[in-house]
């Protein structure tokens, strides 16, 4: 697809923006979890990304290191970026996946889990990136173009990932549902049913346009694909799943020190307001986590 510049730039910004807005209302949450830690790179990368190209294209003409940069290599950086991401779309879902059942068996202390986790976010990049430029056809286009001062509208790619993995989540929504359906009543069957419930709740406006989207064939850019909410949306939907917690990932606040020491349970944020955690419902709230969990 064709994409004027300066919408290019404006909806390079507008996502970096997003990005920072998901780190800040998920801070309790960073460092914990491997979507977190891949999060905290998509935003530094977005706005090192955003940083460059704005320059590039500020400055229009000018020489770095010998380099005769043009608006021609703004289209060719986001070019680069849009496929490095097109292909993480799978791998940061299979390893959101490991990493939520891993968490649910085994409790690690935060430092060591924050290291593994920054670990395999960085070989993830690496290898996303050997592989754009060391396969054959995998590599973004780079070929050259005579109007490399006036050129105003960049050519970028598509990627199928993105769609294809949107595509499972809804068929897993559907998978769940018809399990729900189907199964005899029991502990697991109420859980994974309080789970979807919660995550439907806190997802629903997100689902219907991922619906949309899919349904009527509309082309995402690709630059816009791998973001901040589109990755809480595949944890929290990974989390409900697993059974790990009944509640939403995509919070507004987290609870107070009274909550968490009363329940044991720091990872658990309900779709429930933070003032309505008083002496008289304290207990009753803390009966009903335990037996969720």
């Amino acid at each position: 697809m064709e994409v004027s510049m300066v919408t290019l730039l404006a909806s390079l910004w507008m996502k970096t923006l997003l990005n920072w807005v998901v780190l800040v209302v998920q801070k309790g949450h960073v460092g914990r979890s491997f979507w977190s830690v891949f999060c905290v790179s998509v935003a530094l990368g977005d706005t090192l990304l955003d940083l460059s190209v704005t320059c590039v294209f500020l400055a229009q003409d000018v020489q770095v290191f010998g380099l005769h940069l043009t608006k021609y290599h703004v289209c060719v950086l986001v070019q680069a970026a849009c496929s490095v991401q097109g292909v993480l779309h799978w791998p940061v879902f299979i390893l959101s996946g490991l990493d939520v059942l891993w968490s649910r068996r085994r409790s690690c202390p935060r430092s060591p889990q924050t290291l593994v986790h920054t670990t395999t976010v960085f070989l993830l990049w690496t290898l996303a990136v050997m592989y754009i430029f060391t396969v054959p056809d995998s590599h973004p286009l780079t070929r050259d173009e005579d109007n490399h001062i006036t050129l105003q509208r960049c050519q970028v790619m598509g990627g199928a990932q993105s769609r294809q993995v949107a595509l499972a989540s809804l068929l897993t929504l559907v998978g769940v549902a018809c399990y729900m359906r189907s199964s005899v009543r029991s502990t697991n069957t109420e859980q994974l049913r309080e789970c979807v419930c919660h995550f439907l709740s806190t997802w629903s406006s997100f689902l219907l346009l991922l619906l949309f989207i899919l349904a009527s064939g509309t082309e995402v850019p690709p630059y816009l694909d791998m973001n901040g909410v589109w990755l809480c949306f595949i944890h929290s939907l990974l989390t409900a799943v697993a059974l790990t917690s009944c509640s939403c990932v995509f919070c507004t606040h987290t609870q107070d020190d009274t909550w968490k020491s009363c329940t044991g349970l720091t990872h658990i944020c309900f779709l429930r307001d933070k003032l309505g955690f008083t002496a008289e419902t304290l207990p009753a709230q803390t009966l009903h986590t335990r037996r969720l969990a």
